[in-house]
């Protein structure tokens, strides 16, 4: 089995959402889907990160909508779709799986990782 790691770097000074990057054709967006959709089909599975949901400014139940719309336009099977969701703040060092409650550590985040991916 092969394993997949995507991440997503930006400094934060001029990321403007979805828009193309430089001068290429394709957007981090388009970048993104495609190896979701990728690692989907080959029914990997997801854990779902909300992250900086310390900021004043998060929007963290339209985030879950927007995640699982785009679930939905992949083709997720049921059980990608029931994916576990946990609610971060990397800056505070936190995690929880209630987008309501603060966490106190990242133990449930290494514990989803640890429980839920088949190594």
């Amino acid at each position: 089995m092969q394993n997949y790691k995507l991440t997503l770097c930006y400094d934060g000074t001029r990321y403007r959402g979805w828009q193309k990057q430089g001068n290429t054709a394709q957007t981090v967006q388009g970048k993104l889907e495609t190896l979701l959709s990728r690692a989907l089909e080959l029914g990997h599975r997801v854990i779902v990160v909300v992250n900086k949901i310390d900021r004043p400014d998060q929007r963290i139940h339209e985030v879950i909508d927007e995640v699982l719309e785009l679930l939905l336009d992949l083709d997720a099977t049921a059980e990608q779709l029931d994916s576990p969701m946990l609610f971060c703040s990397a800056r505070n060092g936190t995690a929880s799986y209630s987008p309501d409650v603060v966490g106190t550590d990242l133990k449930p985040l290494f514990d989803t990782i640890l429980d839920y991916i088949r190594w």
